[in-house]
């Protein structure tokens, strides 16, 4: 996410060429994770690496089978702790969603703990299932609901997460003490979320301002709940979350 990645220097110059113009002021201030056991309250402390884990202490008892589109399975460990694993096809996708989670909680949001590993010579993936969350999807989504999702928008738009609200809002997942949670972030960076890697010209621009909200019917439907029916009309919300991803420069 440094300066010379295409996506961040051209959130950068966008974000730069609106201060000068029309800036605010500034104010002070599908899987059922209803059964997830991980405090959410665990994932969002910053600044404590996470145990390299391996194969046998992730797979220790298989409790369920694939539920996405990609293989994997529900797994406890031999730490107690129930995760979702995948096999991605290309192992260069597991690297992908790990990444976005950090790149998440690093910018203050709310993801899975996750893990990388290497199963039979190939790099697999896991995240810790939480607690008491509820998908969008099963929710009576309101406007604070629609607009805390909201926040994380140009979050999403730096790692390009095509899927960030999922098929069904099943990705947005919300708990009243911590707000929203991206659960799934399979389709950030270099891949759709069922695994084919996304054209290279899509990579070299800032088109996800637009298109969340023009081309994604599930991501549309939540910022329009919250009030929003383009990218620039969340420049003002959008402004934080800019200011974080400056600073991770």
């Amino acid at each position: 996410v440094g300066g010379k990645h295409p996506i961040y220097e051209k959130l950068k110059h966008e974000y730069q060429s609106w201060l000068k113009t029309e800036a605010p002021e500034k104010k002070d201030k599908n899987i059922d994770h209803n059964e997830y056991d991980v405090d959410a309250k665990k994932v969002h402390d910053q600044g404590k690496p996470e145990p390299k884990l391996t194969a046998d202490d992730i797979l220790y008892k298989q409790l369920g089978n694939q539920m996405g589109s990609n293989p994997g399975g529900t797994y406890e460990g031999k730490d107690g702790i129930k995760r979702y694993v995948k096999f991605y096809r290309d192992s260069s996708q597991a690297y992908c969603e790990h990444v976005t989670n950090e790149i998440y909680k690093s910018l203050g949001l709310q993801a899975p703990n996750s893990h990388i590993f290497e199963k039979n010579g190939k790099t697999a993936y896991a995240s810790d299932f939480m607690s008491n969350l509820k998908t969008f999807g099963n929710s009576n989504i309101t406007k604070e609901m629609a607009t805390d999702a909201m926040k994380g928008f140009a979050a999403d738009v730096l790692v390009c997460n095509w899927d960030a609200a999922g098929t069904g809002l099943d990705n947005f997942n919300y708990r009243p003490d911590i707000g929203t949670v991206r659960i799934d972030q399979g389709g950030a960076l270099l891949f759709r979320a069922q695994g084919a890697p996304k054209p290279e010209g899509a990579l070299y621009g800032l088109g996800e301002w637009d298109s969340f909200i023009s081309m994604n019917p599930y991501y549309a439907q939540v910022a329009r709940t919250a009030g929003f029916y383009s990218g620039d009309d969340m420049k003002e919300l959008a402004t934080p979350m800019i200011d974080k991803i400056e600073k991770m420069s």
